[in-house]
Parts: C-alpha cells; structure tokens; sequence
C-alpha cells in the first residue's frame, strides 16, 4: 500500500478504502403486485379473469386427466 502514498495524501488514501459506489434509481410511481401499498384494479381483473376462461375454454389438453387423475371439468348426467 505504501505505493499510494506517492501520488496520494493519507486522507486521499482512507477516502478510498472507505469509499463505497452509490446508484439512485429512479422511484417507481406505483407499488408493483406483491409490494405494500399496491391495490388491485377490479377492472383489471375481470378483464384478466376473463381472458383466463377463453384460454382455458380453448385447452386441448385437460391437465387433470394429463395428471392420471379424474376428469372434474366434464358434466355428469
């Protein structure tokens, strides 16, 4: 370390084994899903959910019987 020395003070030296980087990002506006604050918007999620149902309507396989298990989704009579 004493190579320091020849081009730097002592005071120079301590700020650089001190010295840390600091990054500021940018604040979000909103809190994201899963952060304190959020709040759902229930147009959203009707919006989601259905889109959800159109998806699973168009399904070509039902992951139930994928599975090995018993078929849910199918009426009985």
């Amino acid at each position: 370390m004493w190579e320091y020395y020849w081009g730097h003070t002592k005071a120079q030296v301590e700020l650089m084994s001190i010295d840390a980087p600091f990054v500021a990002y940018k604040a979000r506006e909103k809190p994201k899903p899963g952060e304190p604050g959020y709040k759902a918007d229930p147009d959203r999620i009707q919006r989601d959910y259905e889109r959800w149902l159109e998806k699973k309507k168009s399904r070509k396989v039902n992951i139930n019987t994928f599975l090995g298990g018993k078929d849910n989704n199918t009426k009985k009579e």
